[in-house]
């Protein structure tokens, strides 16, 4: 007799290689195995190399057969059927309202996941995960018709400071992918339409070409710079950037070639920073003089909650940034009467740029 299941599995970005070893194990018990790949394709990958690996038969999907139908819920409550898809298993809603179906028709469900365009993406630029508001999706732009609602949520993203994933739409029943240089494209065209100061010719964009694939490529840049370039082939997504922190700025300027411009002086955020943090609560006062002195000195020390960077780090910016007077061998500015030295920890914690209070 079968068993009743139903196993989501999450491929990864590219390749048959890309799924989990308790991934591939699960899908090789699986009595039959669908698949769709119209929300997202599996880079360099056919349904003939999956099944070579698998050595099962991949039924793949058009989306009115998962939307529709229910082929995927009726066999699962005889036999054990694998879903599998690229990315994670549950970034698209159809799956989600799969895995209800299943729920409520007294179906055991297994999870496999995958990496998704979520996580890469980020990664592959050096952008903080935690610093991404709602992605977007935009659509071809057809017979005139562009949607405002794309626009309006970066444009929310950005007025928080938060950075945008862009998505770019897809089409798999016809073989089109949307291409960074038509998202790009979009973004100007709209910004023509409703003018509200989303982007022009210096804002920052990022692109991602095939993420977590062998050919993987990154670029940072300005749209008139962008256009000129080569991007790569889809997939591809973009990042509209909102407030960097300075490790990001390094980060699109080392690894996707942003240009030098973007990297904040840092003698500047220093003055305003010293001032937005002159009533701000004393943090730790003269305690903190022998902890600086072990940080500059390179000794062996366990950096408090907050920091945010290495040691390394700490002490590359303070030589770039030391204000006139900070001693980097004795680790605090010379001071001149009680309260400076009750002030001077914090001047040099803020010197350095390290304290992470904003």
């Amino acid at each position: 007799m079968m068993t009743s299941e139903l196993i989501f599995v999450g491929l990864g970005l590219s390749g048959t290689d890309g799924m989990t070893v308790k991934a591939l194990n699960a899908l090789r018990e699986c009595d039959k195995i669908y698949a769709e790949f119209y929300t997202s394709m599996l880079i360099g990958t056919e349904p003939k190399d999956l099944e070579a690996v698998l050595g099962k038969k991949i039924n793949v999907l058009y989306r009115s057969q998962v939307e529709e139908t229910d082929d995927i819920i009726r066999d699962a409550l005889e036999m054990r059927v694998g879903f599998i898809t690229a990315g994670d298993t549950m970034s698209a809603t159809t799956h989600v309202d799969l895995r209800i179906q299943a729920a409520e028709a007294g179906i055991p469900v297994r999870m496999f996941h995958g990496i998704s365009i979520f996580s890469a993406c980020p990664t592959s630029l050096g952008l903080q995960h935690y610093k991404f508001g709602r992605a977007v999706t935009l659509p071809f732009l057809e017979d005139g018709w562009q949607p405002k609602s794309p626009y309006d949520h970066i444009m929310e993203n950005r007025k928080l400071g938060l950075h945008t994933m862009i998505l770019l739409d897809i089409r798999a029943d016809e073989l089109r992918y949307m291409n960074a240089h038509q998202a790009i494209e979009w973004l100007m065209k709209g910004e023509e339409k409703w003018g509200e100061g989303l982007i022009d010719d210096k804002t920052l964009l990022c692109v991602v070409s095939r993420a977590g694939s062998p050919d993987e490529k990154v670029f940072a840049g300005y749209p008139p710079d962008l256009m000129k370039m080569d991007l790569g082939e889809p997939l591809q997504t973009l990042v509209l950037p909102g407030k960097l922190h300075f490790m990001e700025q390094f980060a699109l300027v080392r690894f996707a070639g942003a240009p030098e411009e973007i990297i904040e002086d840092e003698r500047s955020d220093r003055a305003r920073s010293q001032s937005s943090q002159a009533n701000r609560h004393v943090y730790r006062e003269v305690e903190d003089l022998p902890l600086l002195h072990q940080i500059l000195g390179m000794q062996d020390i366990a950096l408090p909650q907050g920091f945010g960077v290495g040691r390394h780090q700490i002490i590359q910016r303070a030589m770039r940034i030391a204000p006139a007077g900070f001693d980097l061998h004795r680790g605090y500015p010379a001071a001149r009467s009680q309260h400076e030295i009750d002030l001077a920890p914090i001047s040099a914690l803020i010197a350095l740029g390290i304290l992470l209070v904003e």
